[in-house]
């Protein structure tokens, strides 16, 4: 990306259960974590944005079943 564009993967730790093949991160999915999570993530991108002057070319989301 060449125009000073990110990729960002964005991992979601909240999931139905746990896969027992699974070593990444993740709670149980409950409504107030996952809006409070959500705002986070909003908020923390839309600094980087700001600070950085770059933007995300690519979004790649992975996590949560």
């Amino acid at each position: 990306m060449s125009d000073g564009a990110v990729g960002l993967y964005l991992h979601v730790p909240f999931c139905a259960g746990k896969c027992p093949y699974c070593d990444f991160y993740s709670l149980p999915g409950t409504g107030p974590a996952m809006d409070r999570y959500t705002a986070c993530l909003v908020d923390r991108i839309r600094r980087a944005a700001e600070r950085t002057g770059r933007r995300a070319a690519t979004l790649y989301v992975g996590g949560g079943t």
